[in-house]
């Protein structure tokens, strides 16, 4: 009986820490969060938007930025690498950026929940 037990708590356990991938296409479409609009497109491109100059990578002042993602469905993972932006002045700078990587889930249809190594936020898509 103990052996039973034992198994029974082990099986429910394990089946507690199974991890349910997200389907990626979900990512899809425009999110905007604190003003910034982040567009993810099917062929793996991504821009980032903002509504006023705002800091990029290595405190670059940039109205938008553009790159390529990836997804880890296994890890509900989204990298980002950014491959230029426009510049406070107007100008196009064609520069690599460091990858940054989000943690993501769905709340709900609307909702996109992020983690990344320094911040928690929410996005909700924008029609």
């Amino acid at each position: 009986m103990r052996t039973f037990c034992l198994c029974l708590l082990l099986c429910l356990g394990l089946s507690a820490c199974q991890h349910e991938s997200i389907d990626p296409n979900r990512l899809l479409g425009s999110w905007n969060g604190g003003g910034v609009v982040y567009t993810f497109e099917a062929d793996g491109s991504f821009t980032a938007t903002y509504p006023f100059t705002g800091y990029a990578e290595d405190t670059i002042l940039a109205s938008s930025l553009w790159g390529l993602y990836t997804t880890d469905d296994r890890r509900n993972n989204v990298e980002m690498r950014a491959l230029g932006y426009v510049g406070k002045s107007g100008e196009v700078i064609q520069q690599p950026l460091k990858q940054v990587t989000w943690s993501y889930s769905f709340p709900n249809d609307t909702t996109l929940r992020y983690e990344s190594r320094t911040a928690i936020g929410y996005l909700y898509r924008t029609p």
